[in-house]
């Protein structure tokens, strides 16, 4: 069922000046014209409160659990990814009544559901701490690690195997209860392969539930339907900003080995990408002064729109609108994000033919990709997409200076329809 649909990500507390389930319902319609599909939330569960102090967790390694009155640290409770109880809502957002509602509305709108999930780690005050303290990791001297760089969250030990039990029941239950349609897995590689390829096909028995990895990594694929693209962004910036010739987008085509079952997918910004105007994992791709100095909307420039196409038409990928983009904004999201006068914004506009084109067309979401080469290869990429008897010609165009391009190699002459300016092209 998900051949066709596009992604929408979103954070209740943006989306409306509620932030509530019931509240999110009135923005419904307006997504299902824009063309979304998946309607992926952040997680909704209950945050953490609490974590040990910096320096005791530093200096020990780690921290016991639970974590003793003296050495705990108060912290913000409102982030989503530090989950304090797996099968709980957070009452800011309504009640289980309200979501399950707010899920019903979707899917009566002919729109699909995907639940943020948080499976690799806890909050430090998450129940689990007191009632199974053995589905930590630990370290030499027993105490429970942190993840990475997050001092904030207490990381599971999947040796464990009672806690693939625990955490399957986590993932049926969401599905049981709430009828959701999915779930986005967070840093989805640093759980064993072992426990996805056993988890999934019980949940793809129970529904057949679409199942995005937080990663890039292609082994996934033997578990997961669709992971993220983290390296098609540094290739446009270098195309934008370092003078690179269009044609290295073909080098990154050929690093994906397009022809397997993968989906890639793609999106100028997400709930990470707007705050540090980056994914990670680009690091090492791109100039590390130029990722942190400019910002999102700096990186694209006026080639924002020529991305975007870019992400929905090219093969083996699945666009993603964060919410706010519809509004023009990439980074810095507000809490709530106004709205009005939505339908004569340009980017709304824009997303808004993007999104149901991708939709409406075969050929875009399962067709045939052909490279076409033009006597300016360095300033133009041009491509098709063809499925049967529709065919979708792509051309962009990354300089600031007039071409007349000459397309060659393919038989393109016929009548086309500009999508975004509806007017008939000969050619």
């Amino acid at each position: 069922w998900s051949v066709n649909q596009t992604v929408y990500q979103m954070n209740f507390a943006c989306q409306t000046k509620e932030g509530t389930f019931n509240s999110f319902r009135r923005r419904l319609p307006i997504l299902k014209d824009m063309g979304m599909g998946i309607i992926w939330s952040q997680p909704v569960h209950q945050c953490g409160s609490m974590m040990p102090d910096i320096g005791y967790l530093v200096e020990n390694g780690g921290s016991p659990i639970p974590v003793p009155f003296d050495k705990q640290h108060a912290i913000p409770d409102d982030c989503p990814y530090c989950v304090r109880d797996y099968y709980s809502i957070d009452p800011r957002y309504g009640t289980s009544d309200e979501l399950k509602q707010l899920i019903t509305d979707i899917h009566k709108l002919g729109m699909y559901f995907m639940l943020g999930v948080v499976p690799n780690h806890t909050s430090w005050d998450n129940a689990l701490t007191i009632t199974n303290p053995e589905f930590y990791q630990r370290n030499d001297n027993g105490n429970v690690s942190w993840v990475a760089d997050w001092h904030s969250i207490a990381q599971l030990d999947y040796d464990n195997k009672d806690l693939w039990y625990y955490m399957r029941d986590v993932f049926l239950y969401w599905i049981r209860e709430f009828n959701v349609d999915g779930f986005r897995c967070d840093v989805a590689k640093l759980i064993p392969m072992e426990f996805w390829e056993w988890l999934i096909p019980q949940l793809k028995r129970e529904k057949a539930v679409f199942m995005l990895a937080e990663a890039n990594e292609t082994y996934l694929y033997s578990a997961f339907d669709m992971t993220y693209d983290w390296t098609i962004p540094p290739y446009l910036w270098k195309i934008i900003h370092f003078d690179y010739p269009a044609t290295i987008i073909d080098d990154y085509l050929e690093q994906e080995v397009y022809g397997q079952k993968w989906l890639r997918m793609r999106g100028l910004t997400n709930h990470d990408a707007q705050i540090i105007g980056y994914d990670w994992p680009n690091r090492n791709l791109i100039d590390h002064d130029f990722l942190e100095k400019y910002s999102l909307a700096e990186k694209y420039g006026p080639a924002i729109k020529h991305a975007a196409i870019l992400y929905a038409f090219l093969p083996g990928g699945k666009p993603l609108v964060w919410n706010g983009q519809e509004e023009g904004i990439l980074e810095k999201t507000p809490k709530p994000i106004n709205f009005d006068n939505l339908a004569n914004n340009p980017s709304f506009i824009f997303y808004k033919r993007l999104m149901n084109f991708y939709q409406s067309s075969p050929a875009v979401n399962r067709g045939e990709f052909a490279r076409i080469h033009t006597d300016h290869d360095k300033e133009i990429y041009a491509f098709s997409r063809k499925y049967r008897a529709e065919m979708i010609l792509i051309i962009l165009h990354f300089s600031n200076r007039q071409i007349i391009v000459n397309l060659h190699g393919q038989n393109l002459s016929g009548e086309f329809l500009d999508i975004f300016h509806e007017n008939r092209i000969w050619i």
